[in-house]
């Protein structure tokens, strides 16, 4: 049912902006479909955010078709924030009464009845009615609500002279505790302790609970992941009185919420976050695609109707009479990015008085991303298109079905794809043309370890976040062979089997496919682990091979044309069908390499001619091992799992396994220099 104060306001909201669909009723009806039923429903009176912001658009013809835009699109019948509804399950089932908000705990929250709050304010504002709401982070001390979110007063407030009576503390000597520090209770044991006796002085539960409701900021500076046997008495005991509140079964009766607030799970304690702890971890998510709209939507009302703030904030491409278009585009490129993110963006912009354009985005995206992980992540900003890639006439083809399901975020996607074979051939730069062409994020996965006991897992755990928040996108694994990680567990103290197991786990995951792909690049398969090579994971396994002297001329072609900008109507001058018969066994990079020292000694591309390119060929050593090549060529063909992959001059390889096997064994023996026929387990 819905509330009487909704039917009192519903005409008074939406007559001003009525386009003859029926915005009312849409948005009654709306309302009336949610599941499960928002929270905000049952307040008293109609939201005054909503109420107010209604209003403001009433006097701004420019910007009046925002309502039914929100309205047809269902942005106004907002659900609880979706972890929101998980907490209270839990709580109310008595699952656990202490509970880790983690993850993006940074950025505002909406909620119709109070707009976008910080996280902080908006649980009070949803326990209000608790018992006590307090707050404790180590810079602050013990702090209530109303000292953080209304106008400082010269007296202590009703609800701190209750917590001070609970806690034994005379308003006397809380006033001599602020005038020494300024702080009250900031020493975490102090603190603890003291928030035990408040949660003991209110034994008993109230009509609606929660009871008494502990807001912990910062927690990973009250119980921080380090070892156990490295740590002081102090940490110890704060770790050990977070389990046993979690444990104790009278807290739990007497419906106590103990909400602790973390930037990632694996900031604090593991041993709060065991199965058998009974703390939950509820993570709050970046907002997705819609959220996104929703927000840069919202934002655009507000500073199109603030006063004080002139609205110049331009999109690129913007029509005069919507910038909706703009709207979805932004929301697309903002992938990866909080609402607080995108605010300081749209609000940098309009400070410079530029666009909000595509390159500007991209541009503050890769600072952002870069800085939240630490430099886990490489935001890649690719610029490549299907002509950068020379040859590979038949793999190309195949990676451009899959960019077309990319982009629908396809079911049928692959959730991996294993790209095999020499130094040189293309791989990473295939890759870099895929997150071009499919127009979403791309992301180099950085080096994970570190020497610090339990660091690479957290670092592994906080990469792996981003990129859940990042989708659609791209991540690209170079040398997977030596990035990974393997099951065994050797001299690392298993550090490589736990960040294995992460990365295994998260690849698996079937709700991510068409949202996260996964390119591996390696010329090395025999060293990948069995469990990361199997469908599922990496579902097609790609050769790049050295290409042969007929698909040379398009590669010749490609870096003539794109590095050097040579004129595609000389190139029959270079007769470059001639000059390939020259260059049997070169890689792509090889090419590139000939084709910088030509255009060199020529003095530039435009003084380029056959004969100075014939001679750079004839005067270039090539220093690889034919044998190493040779050998990553056929790990390569034995990974492959579609035949429409292998060249003609290797298709024989797919029938006759034997000699492939044969083959690669002798390669070994011969690079290893053991004799010939012997066995090599290298």
């Amino acid at each position: 049912m819905l509330p009487a104060w909704l039917d009192v306001n519903l005409r008074d909201w939406f007559a001003p902006f009525e386009d003859g669909s029926g915005l009312a009723e849409t948005f009654r009806r709306q309302l009336s479909e949610q599941k499960p039923r928002p929270m905000w429903l049952d307040a008293p009176e109609a939201p005054a955010w909503l109420s107010d912001l209604l209003g403001r658009l009433r006097n701004q013809p420019a910007a009046r078709w925002l309502v039914p835009f929100w309205i047809k699109e269902g942005l106004l019948a907002q659900a609880d924030p979706e972890w929101l509804p998980r907490l209270h399950s839990k709580f109310n089932a008595r699952v656990a009464h202490v509970f880790l908000l983690s993850f993006n705990v940074t950025d505002v929250v909406f909620d119709p009845r109070f707009g976008h709050l910080p996280l902080t304010e908006y649980l009070w504002r949803c326990y209000e009615q608790a018992a006590q709401v307090v707050f404790y982070n180590r810079s602050q001390g013990i702090t209530t609500a109303e000292q953080r979110y209304t106008e400082l007063q010269d007296n202590i407030g009703v609800k701190m002279r209750d917590i001070l009576s609970a806690l034994g503390v005379t308003d006397r000597d809380y006033l001599a505790a602020l005038n020494q520090s300024g702080r009250f209770l900031y020493d975490p044991p102090a603190a603890l302790a003291a928030l035990e006796r408040l949660m003991r002085h209110y034994p008993q539960p109230p009509p609606t609970p929660p009871n008494n409701v502990l807001i912990f900021d910062f927690a990973e500076k009250v119980t921080p992941p380090t070892d156990l046997t490295q740590q002081n008495p102090p940490e110890l005991i704060q770790i050990e009185t977070f389990q046993r509140w979690a444990a104790d079964r009278r807290l739990e009766a007497a419906r106590h919420l103990i909400l602790l607030i973390a930037q990632s799970a694996a900031e604090v304690s593991p041993y709060l976050l065991r199965a058998t702890s009974r703390i939950e971890d509820i993570t709050i998510p970046m907002p997705d695609d819609r959220a996104r709209l929703k927000y840069i939507s919202f934002l655009y009302a507000e500073l199109l109707t603030d006063p004080s703030a002139p609205h110049c904030i331009r999109f690129e491409d913007e029509q005069p009479d919507s910038p909706l278009e703009a709207f979805r585009h932004l929301a697309r490129l903002t992938a990866g990015l909080n609402r607080n993110m995108i605010r300081d963006l749209v609000l940098r912009a309009r400070e410079e008085a530029v666009p909000v354009s595509s390159s500007l985005v991209q541009e503050r995206k890769k600072v952002v991303l870069q800085t939240e992980s630490s430099g886990l992540l490489e935001v890649m900003e690719p610029k490549r298109t299907w002509d950068d890639l020379g040859g590979l006439a038949g793999v190309k083809a195949y990676l451009k079905s899959v960019v077309e399901l990319l982009k629908r975020s396809a079911p049928t996607t692959p959730s991996g794809l294993l790209f095999l074979g020499p130094p040189g051939t293309g791989k990473t730069l295939a890759a870099e043309v895929m997150a071009a062409q499919s127009g979403v994020n791309f992301v180099k996965l950085g080096n994970i370890r570190e020497m610090w006991v339990g660091q690479s897992e957290r670092n592994m755990k906080r990469a792996l976040d981003l990129i859940r928040a990042m989708q659609p996108v791209v991540v690209f694994v170079d040398e997977l062979d030596q990035a990974e990680g393997k099951r065994g567990d050797g001299g690392d103290g298993g550090v490589d089997r736990r960040l294995f197991g992460q990365l295994l786990q998260f690849m698996s995951d079937s709700t991510l496919r068409g949202r996260v792909l996964w390119i591996g690049a390696s010329n090395r398969p025999d060293l990948i682990d069995d469990a990361m090579r199997r469908p599922g994971r990496f579902d097609s396994q790609i050769p790049f091979l050295v290409p042969q002297p007929d698909d040379l001329v398009p590669i010749f072609e490609t870096v003539l044309c794109r590095n050097f900008k040579f004129p595609r109507e000389r190139l029959p001058q270079l007769r470059l069908q001639d000059l390939v018969t020259r260059c049997e066994g070169y890689t792509g990079a090889e090419v590139e390499l000939v084709v910088t020292r030509a255009v060199s000694a020529a003095g530039g591309a435009e003084n380029l001619t056959h004969n100075i390119l014939r001679e750079t060929i004839d005067n270039f050593i090539r220093s690889r091992n034919a044998d190493q090549y040779e050998l990553m060529t056929l790990l390569a063909i034995r990974e492959v799992n579609d035949r429409r992959f292998l060249p003609p001059q290797m298709q024989h390889y797919a029938e006759d396994r034997a000699q492939l096997e044969a083959r690669i064994m002798q390669l070994r023996a011969q690079i290893n220099g053991l004799p010939s026929g012997a066995v090599n387990y290298a």
